[in-house]
């Protein structure tokens, strides 16, 4: 070290050019993070992998299956920090979550949700849990309420109503928001609203279909079930 230096002093003195060491671009440096993020990912993947195998645990595949969806949750999380704030923002703008009112008893008119019903509507609360959300729609209707109570509450977002006859109406509030918005409808309402949003209509909804989130942003529909 003090050899290289005294080399180096040595091209100063005599004026000789010393090149400058490089500095990393934003964009350099923005992508070693994500693979240090990546590799921390992966790393913690291989630690949960150690036990797979030992007499002890039977359900081998079980436990393989679950520590692969870790993994990929992990690197779903990395990837999106890192987004360009931009591009994740207009992402966000566009994206329109609607769901359908949980879990019911059938035949009542307008029920409660039942305990099944409530709990979902606790888990949907969580999956909401680092994305974006400024408004929440319901019909007149209380078990759509139910169903976005936990959400808004943990926003402290008010929730807005719409007549249920009315998709077209939800639609174009949606539409209008500057930022994302959830929509809970009916069985005979959520594939128009998920239609008229632009999204690919979902096959008509029989009355056990409960927990499904269609997500419409520019153009392309993403579905996931929520679960108690």
């Amino acid at each position: 070290m003090i050899i290289r230096a005294a080399i180096v002093l040595g091209f100063v003195l005599s004026g000789a050019p010393v090149a400058a060491q490089e500095t990393p671009s934003p964009e350099t440096r923005q992508i070693e993070r994500l693979k240090s993020a990546l590799e921390s990912c992966t790393r913690e993947y291989h630690r949960s992998l150690r036990h797979v195998g030992n007499p002890a645990r039977h359900d081998i595949a079980r436990e393989m299956q679950l520590a692969s969806r870790q993994l990929a949750r992990c690197r779903s999380r990395a990837r999106r920090t890192f987004e360009p704030p931009r591009q994740r923002a207009a992402q966000d703008q566009l994206a329109v979550h609607v769901v359908r009112h949980f879990d019911t008893p059938k035949g009542e008119k307008d029920p409660d949700l039942l305990p099944q019903g409530a709990a979902r509507a606790e888990a949907l609360a969580r999956w909401f849990r680092g994305k974006r959300l400024c408004a929440v729609l319901v019909t007149q209707y209380q078990r759509t309420r139910q169903t976005a109570a936990p959400t808004a509450a943990g926003r402290s977002i008010a929730i807005q109503s719409y007549d249920a006859a009315d998709t077209a109406g939800a639609v174009a509030r949606a539409k209008a928001s500057a930022c994302p918005v959830l929509i809970v409808g009916h069985s005979n309402t959520v594939p128009d609203i998920v239609e008229q949003l632009g999204g690919a209509r979902p096959a008509d909804l029989k009355h056990e279909d409960f927990g499904d989130v269609w997500t419409v942003a520019d153009g392309k529909t993403e579905r996931v079930v929520v679960t108690p």
